[in-house]
């Protein structure tokens, strides 16, 4: 098994070997780039929209739209996990 000081030595002298400052860096990016989406969606996308939903009727603009079912969607999903993780440790107990 090889450990640090070969992987160390097996690495060219113009290769870096991935070092956490480096994976930070990537995620900075990452993030960085989302929140420059995020803004750009945001202001974009202010045109009304009408939204009917069985008997009710709304009028708003777009992003409040999209954002009220991101929020929707996340929450329903943390509901079903709960759901599904409480039902495993009750049939595990049994």
């Amino acid at each position: 098994m090889r450990d640090r000081r070969d992987l160390d030595r097996s690495t060219s002298g113009d290769q870096a070997p991935d070092t956490p400052t480096r994976s930070v860096a990537w995620v900075l990016l990452a993030l960085v780039l989302m929140a420059g989406a995020a803004v750009t969606f945001f202001a974009r996308n202010g045109h009304q929209t009408r939204l009917d939903f069985l008997f009710y009727t709304k009028t708003a603009p777009t992003r409040w739209l999209v954002l009220t079912c991101l929020a929707l969607g996340a929450l329903v999903d943390r509901l079903a996990v709960h759901a599904w993780r409480r039902r495993r440790r009750r049939r595990s107990r049994a």
